[in-house]
Protein backbone atom coordinates (compact mmCIF):
# COMPACT_ATOMS: atom_id res chain seq x y z
CA UNK A 1 0.00 0.00 0.00
CA UNK A 2 1.30 3.48 -0.75
CA UNK A 3 -0.21 6.80 0.23
CA UNK A 4 0.91 10.20 -0.98
CA UNK A 5 -0.33 13.39 0.64
CA UNK A 6 0.41 16.87 -0.62
CA UNK A 7 -0.29 19.93 1.49
CA UNK A 8 -0.03 23.61 0.69
CA UNK A 9 0.07 26.05 3.55
CA UNK A 10 -1.04 29.58 2.68
CA UNK A 11 0.24 32.15 5.16
CA UNK A 12 -1.18 35.32 3.64
CA UNK A 13 2.31 36.45 2.63
CA UNK A 14 3.42 35.46 -0.90
CA UNK A 15 7.06 35.03 0.11
CA UNK A 16 6.14 32.69 3.00
CA UNK A 17 4.02 30.12 1.12
CA UNK A 18 5.21 26.62 1.88
CA UNK A 19 4.61 23.36 0.06
CA UNK A 20 5.37 19.95 1.48
CA UNK A 21 4.90 16.38 0.33
CA UNK A 22 4.55 13.48 2.72
CA UNK A 23 4.37 9.81 1.81
CA UNK A 24 3.75 6.57 3.67
CA UNK A 25 4.56 3.06 2.45
CA UNK A 26 3.09 -0.08 3.99
CA UNK A 27 4.09 -3.63 2.98
CA UNK A 28 1.98 -6.42 4.49
CA UNK A 29 3.57 -9.72 5.50
CA UNK A 30 2.96 -12.45 2.85
CA UNK A 31 1.65 -14.87 5.50
CA UNK A 32 -0.82 -12.31 6.90
CA UNK A 33 -4.59 -12.71 6.55
CA UNK A 34 -5.81 -10.26 3.84
CA UNK A 35 -8.55 -8.86 6.11
CA UNK A 36 -6.07 -8.27 8.94
CA UNK A 37 -3.63 -6.68 6.52
CA UNK A 38 -6.32 -4.32 5.20
CA UNK A 39 -7.47 -3.41 8.73
CA UNK A 40 -3.91 -2.65 9.85
CA UNK A 41 -3.39 -0.59 6.70
CA UNK A 42 -6.54 1.46 7.30
CA UNK A 43 -5.56 2.09 10.93
CA UNK A 44 -2.01 3.09 9.96
CA UNK A 45 -3.23 5.49 7.26
CA UNK A 46 -5.78 7.01 9.68
CA UNK A 47 -3.13 7.57 12.35
CA UNK A 48 -0.78 9.05 9.73
CA UNK A 49 -3.43 11.50 8.47
CA UNK A 50 -4.36 12.61 11.98
CA UNK A 51 -0.70 13.16 12.84
CA UNK A 52 0.07 15.20 9.72
CA UNK A 53 -3.07 17.31 9.98
CA UNK A 54 -2.25 18.47 13.52
CA UNK A 55 1.09 20.07 12.64
CA UNK A 56 -0.19 22.76 10.28
CA UNK A 57 1.90 25.89 10.79
CA UNK A 58 0.38 29.17 11.80
CA UNK A 59 2.26 32.30 10.76
CA UNK A 60 1.50 35.71 12.17
CA UNK A 61 3.23 39.06 12.03
CA UNK A 62 3.91 41.45 14.90
CA UNK A 63 3.86 45.22 14.38
CA UNK A 64 7.10 46.23 16.08
CA UNK A 65 10.55 46.40 14.43
CA UNK A 66 13.96 46.94 16.02
CA UNK A 67 17.45 47.87 14.86
CA UNK A 68 19.43 45.02 13.32
CA UNK A 69 22.74 43.91 14.94
CA UNK A 70 25.76 44.38 12.70
CA UNK A 71 27.93 41.26 13.14
CA UNK A 72 27.01 37.58 13.10
CA UNK A 73 28.07 37.29 16.73
CA UNK A 74 25.76 40.14 17.71
CA UNK A 75 22.94 38.58 15.69
CA UNK A 76 23.36 35.20 17.42
CA UNK A 77 23.42 36.91 20.81
CA UNK A 78 20.28 38.91 19.95
CA UNK A 79 18.52 35.75 18.71
CA UNK A 80 19.39 33.85 21.91
CA UNK A 81 18.17 36.74 24.06
CA UNK A 82 14.93 37.02 22.08
CA UNK A 83 14.30 33.27 22.51
CA UNK A 84 14.80 33.63 26.27
CA UNK A 85 12.48 36.66 26.37
CA UNK A 86 9.76 34.71 24.53
CA UNK A 87 10.10 31.73 26.90
CA UNK A 88 9.80 34.03 29.94
CA UNK A 89 6.74 35.75 28.46
CA UNK A 90 5.06 32.39 27.76
CA UNK A 91 5.81 31.08 31.25
CA UNK A 92 4.51 34.33 32.79
CA UNK A 93 1.18 33.64 31.05
CA UNK A 94 1.13 30.06 32.44
CA UNK A 95 1.82 28.38 29.10
CA UNK A 96 3.66 25.07 29.59
CA UNK A 97 6.97 25.42 27.69
CA UNK A 98 8.53 22.19 28.96
CA UNK A 99 8.05 20.47 25.57
CA UNK A 100 8.42 23.56 23.37
CA UNK A 101 11.52 24.45 21.37
CA UNK A 102 11.75 28.21 20.81
CA UNK A 103 14.08 29.46 18.10
CA UNK A 104 14.71 32.99 16.89
CA UNK A 105 16.27 34.09 13.64
CA UNK A 106 16.37 37.82 12.97
CA UNK A 107 13.11 38.48 14.78
CA UNK A 108 11.26 35.47 13.38
CA UNK A 109 10.23 33.18 16.24
CA UNK A 110 9.49 29.50 15.62
CA UNK A 111 7.63 27.45 18.22
CA UNK A 112 7.93 23.64 17.87
CA UNK A 113 6.53 21.06 20.28
CA UNK A 114 3.52 20.05 22.30
CA UNK A 115 1.30 21.76 24.85
CA UNK A 116 -1.21 20.15 27.24
CA UNK A 117 -4.22 22.17 26.07
CA UNK A 118 -5.21 23.09 22.48
CA UNK A 119 -6.20 26.57 23.71
CA UNK A 120 -2.57 27.25 24.63
CA UNK A 121 -1.55 27.15 20.96
CA UNK A 122 -3.38 30.36 20.02
CA UNK A 123 -2.46 31.95 23.35
CA UNK A 124 1.24 31.16 22.77
CA UNK A 125 1.06 32.76 19.33
CA UNK A 126 -0.53 35.94 20.72
CA UNK A 127 1.84 36.23 23.69
CA UNK A 128 4.87 35.71 21.44
CA UNK A 129 3.77 38.46 19.03
CA UNK A 130 3.68 40.93 21.95
CA UNK A 131 7.33 40.38 22.95
CA UNK A 132 9.52 43.36 21.92
CA UNK A 133 11.76 42.45 18.97
CA UNK A 134 9.47 39.79 17.51
CA UNK A 135 8.65 40.49 13.87
CA UNK A 136 6.72 37.31 13.06
CA UNK A 137 5.78 33.97 14.62
CA UNK A 138 5.68 30.49 13.09
CA UNK A 139 3.76 28.13 15.34
CA UNK A 140 4.19 24.37 14.94
CA UNK A 141 2.58 23.39 18.23
CA UNK A 142 0.29 20.42 18.75
CA UNK A 143 -1.71 19.36 21.80
CA UNK A 144 -0.61 16.32 23.84
CA UNK A 145 -2.21 13.15 22.56
CA UNK A 146 -2.70 10.39 25.16
CA UNK A 147 -0.23 11.99 27.55
CA UNK A 148 2.49 12.62 24.93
Amino acid sequence: MKLSVSTHVATGFPSLHQKSRVSLSLKPEPSMNPKASRTIGVLAVSAFLVGTSMAIPVVSVAQETQSVPVTKKEQRRADRQLSKDVRRALEAQHIDTGNVLITAQRGVITLHGTVPDPGQIAKADEVTKDVPGVQSVKTYLTPYINGR
